[in-house]
């Protein structure tokens, strides 16, 4: 019995290295990275709406960048480059936003303390 295992195991071999082969061939052929580009416009115009070309724009600058270069990637047909940098464009956006968020936080945070010590000046202020 061993020597019929022995005797397929070339051919088991064979067939798993094969298989490795078409399955790396078909991962490399991939499509147009639609969606990852789709994505990454609408994290920019996200970032936007939430004020990062005011408080987050070096943030932005660098996601319309990557957004571009993987356009200019998608035309010259590098689909793999096209989508990771599409993916880096959808992150950095969503850095930009979330920056911008945070800035307009603190600003209203600020105002709010602002407003407090107004309040409490003019209690002292009062007569008792």
């Amino acid at each position: 019995m061993n020597l019929s295992v022995s005797k397929y195991r070339p051919l088991t071999m064979a067939a798993s290295v094969l298989a490795v082969l078409f399955v790396t061939g078909c991962a490399s052929k991939m499509g147009p990275p639609v969606a990852e580009l789709s994505s990454a416009q609408s994290s920019l115009s996200q970032a936007e709406s939430a004020g990062a070309r005011t408080h987050a724009p070096l943030e932005l600058l660098t996601a319309r960048e990557k957004l571009s270069q993987a356009e200019a990637a998608m035309r010259s047909e590098d689909f793999e480059r096209a989508k990771v940098l599409a993916e880096q464009a959808a992150v950095d956006a969503r850095l930009a936003e979330a920056r911008a968020r945070t800035v307009r936080s603190q600003r209203a945070v600020t105002e709010v303390q602002e407003s407090i010590e107004t309040l409490r000046g003019e209690l002292d202020r009062r007569p008792k």
